[in-house]
């Protein structure tokens, strides 16, 4: 357990920026890690169960931001739709180091 809480702390540093492939490619290692993360605690115990489902929906909001992304031909919603991926998985890799370590204390930034 403690394995995936030190991989969810060493993400809140990892906002991927958006510079064309490269963005793409952190971002979907950073989602690929929470996952991973999240599946973990999803399966720890009946109340981390309950606790973690509303982060499943936010994973397919992330991905639908990433493929409009993808997709925009406008260079703003380009970067606009990854931007608003990258900010709700940070959002949500915060709030899972929340639930799962209620002690932990966020680094003020």
């Amino acid at each position: 357990m403690v394995d995936h809480l030190q991989t969810l702390v060493s993400l809140q540093d990892s906002k991927p920026g958006f510079n064309s492939c490269s963005g793409y490619s952190e971002l979907n290692s950073v989602l690929s890690r929470y996952t991973n993360a999240l599946n973990f605690f999803n399966g720890y115990n009946d109340d981390y169960k309950k606790s973690t489902k509303v982060f499943y929906n936010d994973l397919s909001s992330i991905r639908d931001n990433i493929q409009r992304s993808i997709n925009a031909s406008d260079p703003t919603e380009k970067q606009r739709s990854f931007y608003n991926a990258s900010n709700e998985l940070m959002e949500d890799i915060n709030s899972l180091i929340c639930l799962v370590s209620p002690a932990y204390v966020e680094p003020v930034t």
